[in-house]
């Protein structure tokens, strides 16, 4: 199904995962339930079912993430470095627009073609860095904040745009945990649509 896009390879895995235990306690297939929800509609009882299966699902991952302490520790520490790295970018990056009067903007959405874009990801901060920033802003119309948040932390992107846009990016951390996460928020984020569409 993933490579249909209904939803991310990450999150197939653990939707196929899921499958066999929620067709034992249901009758029904998770996967069935979120690439084709209409099936389901006036089925007695689908509702009060698509509740537990979202209470199964929760446990689910809770059980699963309870088990990773020491990944739950690494990631923590890649989270900090993350957010440190964050804080000196941007504040440098803040520090010169301001002085130079240079446009620095924080939107909510940038409607653009991402196809032309160079990307640059970086793991350290130093001279050269600051350097290459200031290059990208000569180039530039005006700079703007892209960065993540992320339970209170921020992996750092900038665009700078001109000509050519360029994206300056904190890497993100590779973590097993945030895998996981992601694809619980997607998973979810599935079923309340297929909510949705069985009650419509």
């Amino acid at each position: 199904m993933a490579g249909d896009a209904k939803w991310s390879d990450d999150a197939d895995g653990f939707i196929s995962d899921l499958d066999s235990v929620i067709s034992e306690k249901y009758g029904i297939k998770l996967s069935d339930l979120l690439s084709n929800p209409d099936l389901f509609k006036g089925k007695e009882g689908i509702s009060s079912t698509i509740a537990s299966i979202r209470q199964d699902i929760k446990d689910y991952f809770d059980n699963m993430l309870n088990t990773m302490g020491d990944e739950q520790a690494a990631f923590s520490k890649q989270l900090t470095d993350a957010q440190a790295l964050y804080d000196k970018i941007n504040g440098f990056i803040a520090k010169t627009a301001t002085d130079s009067k240079f446009p620095y903007i924080k939107p909510s959405l940038i409607n653009r073609n991402t196809d032309n874009d160079e990307s640059i990801v970086i793991t350290e901060y130093d001279e050269k860095l600051e350097s290459l920033i200031n290059k990208l802003m000569g180039s530039s119309n005006y700079i703007a904040d892209l960065s993540l948040q992320y339970k209170g932390y921020y992996f750092g992107s900038w665009l700078f745009s001109g000509s050519k846009n360029y994206v300056l990016s904190v890497q993100i951390p590779a973590s097993p945990i945030l895998t996981i996460e992601m694809a619980s928020e997607e998973i979810n984020s599935l079923v309340d649509e297929a909510s949705a569409a069985v009650e419509e």
